[in-house]
């Protein structure tokens, strides 16, 4: 194989490799574990909750004391990774 074959390859696995990437930190599912004003813990994972949208799946507002241990999550990053948005299943 041509040296230039061979670098061509590996760009376009690069770039592959990266675009999988991204997408796959977009959007976390998990449980709940833990609350606090000012962050969450997401099956063991903890997330600031700086400027983040709180809603259910069907868009409507959940205020932060709805989001108790054991409740169904699933979370959106922005391009800079940082907790955009939090989806969760509540029983009202």
């Amino acid at each position: 194989m041509k040296r230039s074959k061979i670098v061509g390859r590996l760009v376009t696995l690069c770039v592959g490799v990266a675009l999988v990437g991204s997408v796959a930190w977009a959007q976390v599912g998990g449980v709940v574990t833990a609350v606090t004003p000012h962050e969450i813990t997401v099956s063991g994972a903890v997330y600031k909750l700086d400027g983040v949208t709180i809603e259910d799946f069907n868009g409507g507002r959940i205020s932060l004391p709805e989001l108790r241990p054991g409740t169904a999550v699933e979370l959106e990053f922005d391009a800079e990774g940082r907790l955009a948005v939090i989806r969760a299943t509540v029983v009202r």
